[in-house]
């Protein structure tokens, strides 16, 4: 699956607040490797799903921020500056 593919499926999901575990591991183990891939909506999405549906995984967060982060320096609007 593609980013915009994962987030929003873990975005449907929390949308409607189903909680499905193997679900949730399988978007999260699909989006490690190509968290770099991600953009910044994708990135949002699939933080703010995870989150609401109180999925605590902690290797797909930390995976999210350093991509923020690298978003954010990566910047040319200077918003990131």
């Amino acid at each position: 699956m593609v980013p915009q593919d994962l987030a929003n499926t873990a975005w449907a999901f929390a949308v409607f607040c189903i909680h499905n575990g193997p679900l949730l591991a399988s978007i999260s183990a699909e989006s490690l490797p190509k968290i770099s891939e991600f953009n910044p909506q994708n990135l949002a999405n699939i933080a703010w799903s995870f989150d609401v549906l109180e999925c605590d995984d902690v290797p797909l967060m930390h995976a999210i921020s350093a991509q923020a982060v690298r978003t954010l320096r990566n910047d040319d609007t200077g918003f990131g500056a």
